[in-house]
């Protein structure tokens, strides 16, 4: 049972660093949008017909969605792994 504690509380304060990550992390590039860059691109490597404020918008709706999806598996990694014990 006290692995249980302790791996809620170690899963609590990773998810807060990923949800409010500190200016540490952003210095290193340990956000969601940095680490997910491969995935989400840069805001200037758009096609030619996104250019412009479309391709800005663009680029901030996939940038949003990433980080959406992030934050919102971190209940289900938690009740996952919780489960599996």
């Amino acid at each position: 049972m006290e692995y249980l504690i302790i791996y809620s509380i170690g899963y609590v304060f990773i998810s807060v660093l990923i949800v409010l990550p500190p200016t540490e992390f952003a210095a290193a590039g340990l956000t969601v949008p940095c680490i997910l860059s491969p995935l989400i691109g840069a805001e200037d490597d758009l096609p030619q017909h996104f250019r412009g404020r479309a391709g800005f918008v663009w680029f901030h709706i996939r940038r949003s969605a990433a980080t959406l999806l992030v934050h919102s598996l971190l209940p289900l990694g938690f009740s996952f792994v919780h489960f599996q014990f």
